[in-house]
């Protein structure tokens, strides 16, 4: 190794601790400005989507902003409601357990086998988990209170749009980086729009679903189904757990069994037989990927960062696939299926 590049790896490893760790301290800041950047881009696709239909762009805002103030102030509202009602009940379903855990126990005993209660409220017993899913809630209502600096930022960043597209092809001189810029945003905007469309179909169908099934805060589960859609292979299964869990406090492991079926089917529906057709290939992440994201921006940026770390990780994916000196970080963050392809 050279003296050059050993000096430049003394530089960049501080570089990026130091980095990484002003984003964690300013991590309140950094995550409403995340929400706004991805709601924008959402916003951004609905746009360019009603312009290719005939609509003028004036009206085509218009409908995406109107569309928009009301999806964040009413989710803000929702969930800042649900999340109280949900504390509140936290300690029923601790109970619920706890009894549950006696019964086991006392079974137990019954057939020879002695266990200390405290062997079976591991660090993933349900009175760990659904106290996780208190704090994951309580995160998100914090940030969502913001909701009027989110909808400022989305408007603005809407706004400037087109004058961000244009900056981006006089700063790209050569026609070759102009091409590729325009595949890049075609490629985000596209994937974007649909896995919002999907997702918000999951979300709708999970919903009507635990609804019908009579399991508790049933359409804040598909607020958090449509939230967690975003995250491949793992999302839904986190999804799944907090109704599962209701279902065993309030109905039984019956109960249980047909939400984690119904849990199944949706994601058998959706993710397996009609994501992967409408989305296409290239933009999956190897699951090892998705798992050290999760960690990783859970880490820095709390509970919501896991909401955030796999729309940034597949923007960085498509820019590195689009330049050949950064494509092997694309084939490292991509599914073995894609490589295959």
């Amino acid at each position: 190794m050279t003296d050059k590049k050993l000096m430049l790896y003394l530089v960049a490893v501080p570089s990026v601790v130091i980095t990484l760790t002003g984003i964690k301290a300013a991590s309140s800041i950094i995550v409403p400005l995340l929400l706004a950047f991805m709601l924008a881009t959402i916003a951004g696709s609905l746009v360019l989507y009603l312009q290719s239909r005939g609509l003028p762009r004036w009206l085509s805002m218009l409908i995406v902003l109107l569309a928009v103030i009301l999806m964040v102030i009413g989710l803000g509202l929702f969930v800042s409601s649900a999340a109280m009602e949900f504390s509140d009940r936290i300690p029923y379903y601790e109970s619920q357990f706890l009894g549950m855990m006696d019964q086991l126990m006392t079974t137990l005993n019954n057939f020879g086998v002695r266990l200390e209660k405290s062997e079976l409220l591991h660090p993933w017993s349900p009175m760990i988990v659904m106290g996780f899913i208190g704090g994951f809630m309580q995160s998100l209502q914090v940030v969502l209170a913001e909701s009027f600096m989110i909808l400022m930022l989305v408007i603005f960043l809407l706004f400037s749009q087109e004058l961000f597209f244009h900056k981006m092809h006089r700063l790209f001189d050569e026609q070759h980086s102009q091409q590729l810029f325009g595949v890049f945003s075609q490629q985000i905007n596209r994937y974007v729009l649909i896995k919002s469309g999907i997702s918000a179909v999951t979300g709708m169908s999970v919903a009507v679903g635990l609804y019908l099934m009579d399991i508790e805060h049933a359409f804040l589960w598909g607020v958090m189904a449509f939230m967690f859609n975003f995250i491949p292979n793992i999302g839904s299964i986190i999804a799944a757990v907090p109704p599962m869990l209701i279902a065993l406090a309030d109905h039984g492991p019956a109960m249980m069994l047909w939400v984690g079926l119904f849990y199944l089917g949706i994601n058998v529906v959706f993710g397996v037989m009609i994501e992967p057709r409408v989305t296409g290939k290239g933009l999956g992440l190897s699951s090892v990927v998705v798992l050290l994201s999760l960690i990783f921006w859970g880490w820095i940026l709390g509970p919501v960062g896991m909401l955030l770390s796999i729309p940034l990780t597949i923007m960085a994916k498509v820019a590195c696939d689009l330049n050949p000196r950064t494509r092997w970080i694309s084939i490292l963050l991509s599914d073995d299926q894609d490589q295959q392809a």
